[in-house]
Formats: C-alpha cells, structure tokens, sequence
C-alpha cells in the first residue's frame, strides 16, 4: 500500500510541474515584455506580414499586443481572403469597434435577405433583453452603411445560392 501512496504523490507532483511550466510560459508572452522587446516583435510581425507569412504575423501580433497589426490581420482576411468572420476575431481582439459593428450590419442586412425583409423585426419579444433597440420603428436594410466591397461580396453569395434581390 505504501508503494501506491509515492505512485500517486509522484503523479500530483509531475502534473503540478507541468501546469507550473505551462502557467511560465504563458505570462512571459506578452504581459512582462519590455518596450525594447515589443518594438522588436512588432518589427518582426511587420516584416512577416509583408513576405506573406500571415500566421507568424498573427503569433507576433498576438504576442505583442499590437492593435494596429491585429487590425491589418483582420482587414487582409475581410476584404483580400472574403472571411469577415475570422477577421471578426482580429477586429474584437484588436478592440475596433467600427469594423466590428459594419460585419454586424452586413449580417443582419444579409439575414434579413435571405429571412426577407417583410418578417424581419427589430423589436424584441421580450423588450427585457438587453442590448437590442427598440426605439426604431422597423428595421430597413437601406439605412446600414455597407462598405461597397461587403456588400457585392453578400450579393454574389446570395446569387450562388439562387436568392434573387
């Protein structure tokens, strides 16, 4: 019995070692980088942007906490690559609130094509739910302002699927 009691200490104490190290190497990314440290990983990501080495751009970018860069990564992914919703993610972690809000109203103006604009409502049920308006009367697709781009992209998609609008 003696020998299964060290088995299962011995365990505790590796697992603890690794979340120990896990829990290191986590913290030293970003928060406890100097400023010297930073323009450098900034300079790097940069550089890794231009060759085209998007994924090392995102690491460095992430690592850095640089804004600016997350925004680029999200706008190459919106308007170069067509994925508004993975650049959503760079747009959210990058906290810009515009672009985040113009993908919103893409899709609402897209769902309210495909649902159709006649059953589409922007009053809740339940006027408790928070952060919906409910000051407007009715929802009208005309009044979003849609980047040009977004909005043929929406179309075409629409098209592919045999929406006609």
């Amino acid at each position: 019995m003696a020998s299964e009691g060290t088995y299962f200490r011995s365990l505790r104490s590796k697992r603890s070692f690794r979340f120990s190290l896990a829990k290191n190497r986590k913290m030293s990314d970003g928060l406890n980088m100097d400023s010297r440290e930073r323009a450098e990983t900034i300079r790097q990501g940069n550089r890794a942007f231009n060759e085209g080495d998007i994924r090392k751009a995102r690491d460095l970018f992430i690592k850095a906490e640089y804004k600016d860069g997350l925004v680029r990564l999200g706008d190459h992914f919106m308007y170069e690559k067509k994925m508004p919703l993975l650049a959503y993610g760079y747009y959210k972690k990058a906290g810009y609130q515009k672009r985040i809000d113009e993908i919103f109203q893409r899709m609402i103006w897209a769902f309210s094509q495909w649902v159709g604009a006649d059953k589409f409502k922007s009053e809740p049920s339940d006027p408790t739910v928070a952060g919906v308006p409910t000051s407007t009367g009715s929802l009208d697709a005309s009044q979003f302002q849609i980047h040009p781009l977004l909005r043929q992209t929406a179309l075409d998609i629409l098209k592919k699927r045999g929406i006609q609008v």
